[in-house]
């Protein structure tokens, strides 16, 4: 895989932070970097409540690092 197309390193995290008008969740990496933003209050009732969407990022986290030291290539042949 070129470097262009690699992930950003684990371990991530998220952050949940109902308080901010915007980005109530984040994910980042384990530098700090924001890797995604979440959504302010006005698209989380579009969209889902503010728990389903920190139970997506939570899930999201999870899995990059549970696959941690994997090729990103064999994944597919995982499932």
């Amino acid at each position: 895989m070129n470097a262009q197309k690699q992930h950003t390193p684990e371990p991530w995290s998220y952050v949940r932070e109902p308080d901010r008008m915007a980005h109530g969740i984040n994910v980042f990496a384990n530098d700090g970097q924001l890797l995604i933003a979440g959504l302010d209050r006005a698209d989380f009732a579009a969209i889902a409540s503010l728990d389903r969407c920190e139970a997506n990022a939570a899930r999201i986290v999870a899995c990059v690092n549970a696959l941690a030291g994997l090729n990103p290539e064999a994944i597919p042949a995982l499932v």
